[in-house]
């Protein structure tokens, strides 16, 4: 991709190592209800669509099914790239809070915080 940023690139490297292979029943039964509709489709165009009309319908069907798989492919990647960000925003902020009432611990307490923490 030509604008790939470093969460698209790791999402691709997931990708490439097949680590979103969903092993779950009701996804494999979706898949199977997908190929009995498309299997339907293809009989419905052999049988009842004029010789001259089943090529144009056809490529028709295949390009929308790989528009539909570029839109889900785009899909889950933002899904990826959002839950990176999000998680990556709450470690900052727990760690932020966990600075934040170290620090007030050590001011109420009167301690060097300066001097623990460099022998931290």
């Amino acid at each position: 991709m030509e604008n790939e940023d470093i969460i698209d690139f790791l999402f691709s490297k997931q990708e490439d190592e097949d680590t979103f292979n969903l092993k779950d029943n009701l996804l494999n039964e979706l898949n199977t209800k997908i190929e009995n509709y498309s299997d339907k489709i293809s009989l419905i165009i052999n049988k009842k669509i004029h010789p001259k009309n089943k090529l144009i319908l056809e490529k028709l069907i295949r390009k929308s099914e790989i528009a539909k798989d570029e839109y889900h492919y785009r899909e889950n990647q933002l899904y990826y790239k959002n839950g990176v960000v999000d998680g990556v925003n709450l470690m900052v902020t727990l760690l932020s809070f966990k600075w934040q009432m170290l620090y007030i611990f050590y001011i109420e307490h009167n301690l060097n915080l300066k001097q623990y923490l460099l022998n931290f």
